[in-house]
């Protein structure tokens, strides 16, 4: 783990050297009650120190309608290379944040506001644990901010073609590594899939969203469409209206947003 700044990150440092399991540092499963609350309806600060992902240890606590929320959101945050520990539904005694809240301690606040930044309108609630562990506990507005979509180079994807034109998955798949994706297969549709009306239709997994719309940006009026498989490698189907790939140069992803829109 890098930390760069003084302070917050010097309490931060010392608390993960401290703590070699979360368990050992007192922390439980369970949301702790709160103590103090920072409403983010205005945009946080983003944290002072350097701290990676995989190093932060976050339970996720579904206080939704949304069946199986916690579990789904689980698995996008792993894909973000967070340490997930636990998903499950919410019985704290604190009301829910609309949008989502993020349950800290004392020695948590950069490890809290390093994962605000993925997630929209969150509200920051400081409690009593004293270990860098955190609670993730999605509302009912609860949305994840997109992360920018990989380089091309780290795009796998197979291409295939559902329409009546020879050799189209091969032509399209020889242009797509010409812009740096990885192919890993061509051909006609192993599925048999056929899309009257769409031009292509990117099939992906929960992990594999932000590498979908990476080969999104690159065909107008593209759609894509989650399916359950797991991993990161999206398929490309080449349908009934196909025109082609848009120019390099308007492949160009949107600028991320903020995690405060309220």
């Amino acid at each position: 783990m890098r930390l760069r700044g003084t302070g917050a990150a010097s309490a931060v440092l010392v608390a993960l050297l401290g703590c070699s399991a979360v368990t050992a540092c007192g922390s439980s499963d369970e949301p702790k009650a709160s103590t103090k609350a920072t409403n983010s309806c205005t945009p946080l600060p983003k944290p002072t120190a350097a701290i990676a992902a995989n190093t932060i240890p976050v339970r996720v606590f579904n206080a939704s309608d949304t069946g199986g929320l916690a579990q789904d959101i689980a698995i996008e945050l792993r894909a973000r290379q967070f340490r997930v520990l636990s998903a499950g539904n919410y019985t704290g005694d604190a009301t829910p944040a609309p949008y989502a809240m993020i349950i800290y301690g004392s020695v948590g606040k950069q490890v809290a506001l390093t994962l605000a930044q993925q997630v929209k309108n969150p509200q920051l609630v400081e409690d009593n644990r004293v270990d860098p562990s955190v609670d993730l506990v999605l509302g009912a507005k609860f949305a994840l901010i997109p992360v920018p979509p990989p380089p091309a180079a780290k795009v796998q994807l197979n291409v295939y073609n559902t329409t009546a034109v020879t050799g189209l998955a091969s032509d399209v798949a020889n242009q797509l590594k010409a812009r740096g994706f990885k192919v890993l297969d061509t051909g006609n549709d192993p599925a048999g899939r056929f899309w009257p009306t769409d031009t292509a239709v990117i099939l992906y997994g929960k992990e594999g969203e932000p590498y979908a719309r990476r080969v999104a940006l690159q065909i107008k009026g593209s759609r894509m469409v989650e399916d359950d498989r797991s991993g990161t490698v999206v398929d490309l189907d080449l349908a009934a209206k196909w025109t082609g790939l848009v120019p390099v140069a308007q492949a160009t992803p949107a600028p991320s947003p903020s995690n405060s829109s309220c």
